[in-house]
């Protein structure tokens, strides 16, 4: 089903279309509802059978034994020792249990399942052959996959829904606009929803990315990995945590993922993926003043918590990537923000607004010319 532009050769969404000549524009077609995005290279597995939803609510972080038919929910597979493998997208049909998975996850998540079905009356088939994933800002199936509301509420808003290839061929082709997975990628960055492999590691715990509200059951019964996520949600102190990082766009060479946050002389965390969005401040155009006002970049980070908690950074500088730019932090949360929206702070620089910080968590941050905006996304 790829048409248009291929992605790079260092993007995590092979197989399906980058974008379709412009993406701010495509960007801009989701925004308001009228974009679909080819999502042919997710993995999709089919579990069915009477034991199904207690079998994937006993393995997950999720609670999900009374998942009723057509609804959707996220979930997670830890390690024992609770770092994240798995990242499910589940919708029910009534009779069956479909998972999304995202590209090169299916295989070794069907392994894993059929290694803990000992007795239980469940089958897991790969269904990747014969069905298809479509993002829309509607279902286009009755199985589709919602994305949860917090997220929604940023500005990534939609669903994922499975179709068979036919059908999912001919709704592409009668779409008002085709949009690639840059556009669909930007939106998501710039909401601050987690995805494995992007805004995570080996090491990743679910309290460091904003999946605790949204992936995991906290009152629900033993799951493996659960001692870790409970202790740490108790203790209130994640060791890393997911930011978002917000620069004009003038520099030449972006940060690239993977790139270290260097913060006086050591690693404090690293950069995951960087992309221009339309939201997330002005669009490149001249000022009343004549001057060219640069598209602004969203970045993430995962970021260490002895910095997140420091509570003042006046005398040090903050690296990110080689050569790329220095930070110069005037402030920082001394503890953890207790909300589900993200804190914005805005750089006090003539080129965005002058003003100091406000919110809880804000931390207000100066780049010379390149106005800096940090926020923590939902941090326990």
């Amino acid at each position: 089903m790829t048409e248009g532009v291929p992605p790079p050769a260092d993007s995590p969404d092979q197989g399906i279309a980058w974008h379709y000549g412009d993406p701010l524009r495509e960007q801009r077609w989701l925004t308001d509802g009228s974009g679909v995005v080819d999502l042919g290279n997710r993995g999709l597995l089919r579990v069915a059978g009477p034991d199904r939803l207690t079998w994937l609510h006993a393995l997950t972080t999720q609670h999900v034994e009374r998942l009723g038919a057509h609804e959707s929910s996220t979930a997670l597979i830890l390690d024992p020792q609770g770092h994240v493998e798995y990242e499910l997208h589940l919708v029910d049909d009534g009779s069956a249990t479909w998972i999304i998975c995202q590209p090169g996850q299916a295989e070794p998540l069907q392994a894993y399942l059929e290694s803990m079905r000992f007795m239980l009356r469940v089958e897991v088939t790969n269904q990747r052959d014969d069905y298809a994933a479509l993002w829309s800002a509607r279902p286009l199936s009755d199985l589709a996959w919602s994305v949860p509301q917090v997220f929604g509420d940023r500005g990534y808003r939609g669903y994922e829904s499975i179709l068979t290839r036919e059908s999912a061929q001919q709704a592409l082709a009668e779409a008002e606009h085709r949009c690639g997975s840059w556009a669909l990628e930007a939106l998501r960055v710039a909401a601050g929803m987690p995805r494995i492999g992007q805004e995570t590691d080996h090491r990743t715990i679910p309290n460091e990315v904003d999946w605790l509200h949204t992936a995991v059951h906290l009152q629900k019964g033993c799951y493996r990995g659960q001692e870790t996520v409970a202790k740490v949600h108790n203790l209130g102190r994640p060791p890393r945590r997911l930011v978002r990082l917000l620069l004009d766009g003038s520099a030449e060479q972006p940060p690239k993922h993977g790139d270290a946050v260097v913060y006086d002389g050591r690693d404090v965390g690293f950069i995951v993926p960087a992309c221009s969005t339309t939201n997330s401040g002005p669009s490149p155009a001249r000022s009343s003043s004549g001057q060219y006002r640069p598209m602004q970049r969203s970045w993430c980070a995962l970021l260490t918590a002895i910095f997140l908690h420091t509570r003042t950074h006046t005398s040090s500088r903050i690296v990110i990537g080689p050569s790329f730019v220095n930070v110069t932090c005037i402030s920082a949360p001394k503890r953890p923000v207790k909300t589900v929206a993200p804190s914005v702070c805005r750089a006090s620089t003539t080129a965005v607004t002058s003003g100091s910080a406000t919110g809880p968590g804000a931390a207000a941050s100066q780049v010379g010319r390149r106005p800096l905006r940090v926020s923590a996304y939902n941090v326990n």
